[in-house]
């Protein structure tokens, strides 16, 4: 079966050891480690050498945070949104936040990208009084507005970017 999988490819059957997991690299012509994880390395390191480390801060799962981005629609115009972040999904490029709000009485949940380069900037409005121990709040969903809305004015906004 291996002779027959080579000949129909025409690829090297070649993998690198089972006992290490690296990034991808070639020796020679074969291919050798996660190829997929060093391409994602490489796109991360592209985002972050654009950003401005001072408009991004560290936060948690349940700190009330402002997100600004830049607004799909008008890319010439700036959004925020701010809220609380219930939930942190990790991964190397697909690493992502949920901030949830209530906005005129509706249930608002937005989604970001943690290496999107809409986005422009997090800023940690208020933590909360004791340690979150868990590490998604989806349990917010169903309690009632008046626990979950957040407002923030624009001067406590100082550490985001003001124009594109």
């Amino acid at each position: 079966l291996g002779n027959w999988v080579r000949t129909v490819c025409r690829m090297p059957l070649a993998s690198a050891p089972a006992t290490t997991r690296s990034v991808g690299s070639f020796q020679g012509k074969k291919l050798f480690g996660n190829v997929v994880e060093a391409w994602e390395k490489r796109e991360i390191s592209k985002v972050l050498e654009n950003r401005n480390p001072a408009h991004f801060e560290e936060f948690h799962v349940g700190d009330t945070i402002a997100v600004r981005t830049i607004n799909p629609y008008t890319p010439n115009k700036m959004m925020t949104f701010a809220g609380i972040c219930i939930a942190i999904r990790n991964g190397l490029l697909g690493k992502a936040f949920i901030v949830r709000n209530h906005v005129e009485g509706v249930g608002v949940e937005q989604q970001f990208a943690f290496y999107s380069p809409l986005l422009k900037g997090v800023q940690v409005v208020r933590r909360p009084a004791k340690r979150i121990r868990q590490r998604k709040l989806y349990h917010l969903r169903d309690a009632p507005p008046k626990a979950t809305a957040v407002s923030v004015s624009e001067a406590e906004l100082t550490r985001l970017p003001k124009q594109v």
